[in-house]
């Protein structure tokens, strides 16, 4: 037993949260989806080692600062700022250059609400000024807390008889650290259910839909933490990269695991007051001055905050906007400031400023079980570096500067190329060879009543014998007749496997099952909608109507059942689209293509008379390039849908005007009883919120991918879950006779 004793005190802190990633990693993949909830353990564990963490950045400012000098406080307010400055622009060339990893494509998405309802901007000013003390410490704002006790401490140093609160600080600085030692021997078990709970939860499609953001993250991160941060450390001063390495390796590991920098605060603090004691590089104010770098540098966004700027990037290679090379620094700059506050509030902000779709902000969402850890490492070496630098260069112990900057640029050019080369090639593999599936040809419709879909107009409904149909009679002949547009993506168009679907389709078959009727779909031509509505070829007309002051006069409308959005589809993916029609049309030389909208033309014709108009049949022979144009007008939430089939086009809409217009059912302008039904209809789809979900489905593509229960070994390889699957697909077997169609 003593032996056994020995060596497991042997073990070390970093070697027991190795052990209980390990384990992690060997449940989740085991267990799978049934350990989730082990994630509450590990929140707890976080939780309860962040409860010193706000009080020892207050009371370590208030004593650092408050025992320094007056002539100190102004090296480290000159010098640390410097060397702030040089790790911020380190950071983001190196994060600008890996973006060389992106290899070529072309993508697109599904229509977002951010598009026309663009976030509102970052308010920064709660977070950093503590108008409130109490109530900055009581919401954990820690900036606004730093502002606090920067300026408590600031005041402290032409106090006199200062040093009995600064003595009760540094004792109660001391206690905090006593209380963090004890709760980190738990930390292996908080590690063990983090990671069970995040390897049994995160789907394999979610991370192949990252992979190259992801590959090319973990790319960046590595390279900051162990090359690039560690290297700039070993130029400029007397620290060798073994010796920094080995210092914060228990921080790095914990930061990794747990994804938070706070945690580790004093571990670095002790380890870099360690390093010039070892080195003997120390006089009486070095631990002051460390004990007021740290705090001030955690207030600060880090390296690890900035590698998020690599999202945005990605991105517009995503979407197929990449965002040019002259306008990186300005991204830098903008970003840095924004990091100031939550990465959660700065990655909407920074992909709205870049006219980005900020719905992309969910796939970095994804991602962060792996990005959140090596944001975290990448911090804890920007901390390290800032502080053992600013030190340094306050205390004059900097090597010759321009000779190592040499070597720097030289081995960090090295590494970085090293990173990008096989990154670009690999991606560009993995791009070319998967899987690009377009989800709208793979969307169904699903309903319980039979149907019949027409292919042209049939000759059995010619002569109009219908044209007042009313309820009564629809459901003593059993069928609903509804006409419908072909290819009007997202409304009715083919799947892949030939059926009719789409919102208004699914929206349709709801209706006919309420009426306990069949459903028949006839195809028409706008053109023709009026004379076929009035002479009884079908009942009711969908597929994207657009109401305005004309059509409402030709036919009965229920009431709204969408709202969409103008816009404009261009051929290449540029932000300043509008910019470039504006002067075509100066020019005289715009051409814009058109399929509905009459009134709008109109009105574009009697303001713009130099600009073309070129009516089309069908929106696809502008995608197809039949008709040649610089844009075409559509809706928002058709266009993005079309892109998805066309990657090469792009969406473009105006933030300062958006252009919104109702889109609803019609029939004959006679058929009154059937209009007073529809109209209540549609209400009572609204208020159940049918029409809300068939939006988040079709248009907004929620749950467009049909999702597979998580692998597992316990699940898919001993087959343990077999007869509890049996029996849950009885129960749902069960509920669908008494279940609306859902999707």
């Amino acid at each position: 037993m003593d032996k056994v004793a020995k060596r497991w005190s042997r073990i070390t802190s970093s070697q027991l949260i190795l052990v209980g990633l390990i384990l992690g990693l060997v449940v989740g993949l085991f267990f799978g989806e049934k350990v989730g909830w082990m994630e509450i353990i590990g929140e707890a564990v976080i939780m309860l080692m962040q409860m010193t963490i706000i009080p020892y950045i207050l009371v370590s400012l208030i004593a650092g600062f408050g025992s320094l000098t007056k002539e100190h406080a102004k090296l480290l307010a000159t010098k640390a700022g410097l060397v702030l400055l040089m790790i911020w622009a380190v950071a983001l060339v190196t994060i600008f250059l890996t973006s060389l990893a992106f290899p070529s494509v072309e993508k697109a998405s599904f229509f977002s609400t951010s598009v026309i309802s663009p976030p509102p901007p970052p308010n920064l000013l709660p977070i950093y000024i503590p108008a409130n003390p109490f109530k900055s410490l009581a919401e954990g704002s820690i900036p606004a807390v730093v502002v606090f006790a920067i300026a408590l401490g600031v005041a402290f140093i032409r106090t006199e008889n200062k040093m009995d609160v600064i003595a009760i600080c540094r004792t109660t600085g001391k206690g905090l650290n006593r209380v963090t030692s004890y709760t980190l021997k738990t930390m292996p078990v908080g590690i063990f259910a983090i990671t069970a709970s995040a390897a049994g939860t995160m789907t394999i499609d979610e991370l192949n839909n990252l992979q190259v953001f992801l590959l090319s993250f973990i790319g960046v991160g590595l390279l900051l933490t162990y090359i690039v941060l560690p290297n700039l450390i070993a130029r400029l001063t007397p620290f060798h990269w073994r010796e920094v390495e080995q210092m914060s390796r228990d921080a790095l590991v914990t930061a990794f695991v747990t994804a938070n920098v706070l945690i580790v605060l004093p571990v670095l603090e002790q380890g870099c007051k360690r390093l010039f004691k070892e080195r003997e590089m120390d006089n009486p104010q070095t631990d002051q001055m460390v004990d007021v770098l740290i705090p001030i540098a955690f207030s600060f966004p880090n390296a690890g905050k900035l590698t998020v700027i690599l999202f945005v990037l990605f991105t517009g290679w995503f979407v197929g906007s990449p965002i040019p090379l002259a306008e990186m620094p300005q991204l830098g700059i903008t970003g840095m400031l924004s990091l100031f506050g939550a990465v959660n509030v700065a990655v909407p902000f920074l992909l709205d400023l870049s006219h980005l779709p900020a719905d992309m902000y969910q796939l970095f969402l994804v991602g962060t079980v792996i990005t959140s850890r090596l944001m975290s490492i990448a911090a804890v070496m920007h901390l390290v570096a800032f502080v053992l630098l600013s030190v340094c260069l306050i205390q004059g112990q900097w090597k010759p500067f321009n000779r190592s900057m040499l070597k720097f640029v030289a081995i960090a050019g090295i590494g970085l190329a090293m990173l990008v080369v096989p990154l670009r090639l690999f991606s560009g593999w993995l791009v070319n060879n998967g899987s690009e599936t377009n989800p709208l040809v793979a969307m169904k419709s699903v309903g319980k009543v039979p149907e019949q879909v027409y292919a042209k107009l049939p000759e059995i409904y010619r002569g109009g014998k219908y044209s007042l149909t009313d309820v009564a009679q629809i459901k003593k002949r059993g069928v609903l007749r509804i006409g419908y547009q072909p290819g009007k993506v997202p409304f009715s168009y083919f799947n892949r496997s030939g059926d009719l679907v789409g919102l208004d389709i699914s929206l349709s078959k709801r209706l006919a099952d309420d009426l306990g009727v069949e459903v028949e779909f006839v195809p028409y031509e706008v053109a023709n909608l009026n004379t076929l509505l009035a002479q009884g070829y079908f009942d009711i007309a969908i597929s994207g109507l657009e109401m305005d002051a004309d059509s409402i006069q030709k036919m009965r409308f229920t009431p709204p059942v969408l709202t969409l959005n103008l816009a404009l589809v261009v051929l290449d993916h540029d932000r300043h689209a509008f910019k470039a029609l504006t002067q075509k049309a100066r020019e005289g030389n715009l051409v814009i293509a058109v399929s509905q909208h009459e009134r709008l033309v109109r009105e574009v014709r009697e303001k713009h008379p130099k600009v073309e108009i070129v009516e089309l049949d069908h929106e696809r022979d502008f995608f197809s390039g039949k008709v040649q144009a610089d844009a075409l007008l559509i809706s928002a939430e058709e266009g993005y849908a079309w892109t998805l089939f066309y990657p090469t086009f792009n969406v473009v809409i105006p933030k300062s005007k958006a252009t919104p217009y109702p889109v609803g059912y019609a029939v004959a302008w006679q058929n009154d009883a059937l209009h007073d039904y529809l109209d209540s209809w549609v209400e009572i789809q609204k208020v159940r919120g049918v029409l809300d979900q068939e939006y988040r489905f079709w248009i907004l593509g929620e749950g467009a991918e049909n999702t597979e229960p998580r692998w597992s070994i316990w699940r898919n390889v001993l087959k343990l879950d077999e007869d509890q699957r049996r029996d849950e697909s009885n129960n749902d077997a069960l509920s669908e006779l008494h279940e609306q169609p859902t999707h």
